[in-house]
């Protein structure tokens, strides 16, 4: 299981992204920080039976970095990628027609892109435990997954995460601008 959650102050934006990435990620629940320290939501995370955390936090009162941490038997990690985000556009902007029930997820990006991308998307693969996949067409990927991440270079920035329905291969949003990323080396 993946809990998603906000910093400790979310704006309402924040919390806005927050519930809409637990509704394109399988296995994730979105949980209410409140006044939780961070040692609290570990601990409560571990009560859910939670192998990782995703915590989204705030840039000019807009969500604005993302980082994960992975539950470890004896304590918890954190683990790359440190998303750090320019921009978001939430479900309801897109407008999508319906959003499937997200039971099944792929991460995939195109083989032409760069290794650091191909590397960033792989990072986010395993630790949203999603299997990766390097396409050189996106209808190669057509029905394989309820959900289809989808991480596209982006000459002006580093990338572009667009979350796509599996079958019909529209966007069901949130749409995520990454401005840069730290990846492991």
């Amino acid at each position: 299981m993946i809990i998603i959650t906000t910093c400790r102050r979310p704006t309402r934006r924040l919390r806005s992204f927050v519930k809409d990435l637990a509704k394109v990620i399988p296995n994730s629940i979105r949980v209410n920080r409140g006044k939780m320290s961070l040692k609290d939501l570990i601990a409560y995370s571990r009560s859910l039976g939670a192998r990782m955390i995703i915590l989204v936090g705030l840039r000019h009162g807009n969500p604005g970095i993302v980082r994960f941490i992975e539950l470890t038997e004896f304590g918890y990690t954190f683990k790359p990628p440190i998303i750090q985000i320019l921009s978001v556009r939430l479900i309801r902007e897109i407008k999508a027609p319906y959003i499937p029930a997200a039971n099944s997820i792929i991460t995939c990006t195109f083989e032409k892109y760069s290794e650091k991308l191909k590397l960033f998307t792989q990072e986010i693969a395993e630790n949203i435990m999603s299997p990766y996949i390097e396409l050189s067409n996106i209808s190669d990927i057509k029905g394989v997954a309820d959900v289809i991440l989808l991480i596209e270079e982006n000459q002006k920035v580093f990338a572009k995460i667009l979350f796509l329905e599996g079958t019909k291969l529209f966007e069901i949003g949130p749409r995520i601008i990454v401005k840069g990323a730290k990846i492991e080396a």
